[in-house]
């Protein structure tokens, strides 16, 4: 039986207030980066995720970034995402859902 591929590490963290996305935004990071990302976003009143150093992005990344989408919302606050990489926007494109995601940069 093959080996189960370990997982990229991923790290996020308010960095200024921002949320800091770095790594893989996967199925296999996916949980602990949606409490990281919720714990963020009762603690600031203008949440802004940077996806500048997203590595890798899968539709399980995909959901996780509609579901902080929807909890802000939910909150009555409006979350950003700035330094959108390719690999979100990649993925993002692939699904169909290139007006979903709040991008007020995209390099």
């Amino acid at each position: 039986m093959p080996a189960k591929p370990k997982p990229m590490e991923t790290v996020a963290q308010s960095v200024n207030g921002v949320f800091c996305v770095s790594g893989a935004l996967e199925i296999y990071s996916a949980d602990p980066v949606r409490m990281a990302l919720l714990d963020y976003l009762t603690s600031t009143s203008q949440p802004i995720v940077d996806l500048q150093a997203v590595s890798a992005c899968d539709p399980a990344g995909a959901q996780l970034l509609l579901a902080a989408n929807a909890a802000a919302a939910a909150a009555g606050k409006t979350l950003r995402y700035q330094n959108i990489a390719a690999p979100v926007r990649d993925i993002w494109l692939r699904l169909g859902l290139p007006e979903t995601l709040p991008a007020p940069s995209v390099p």
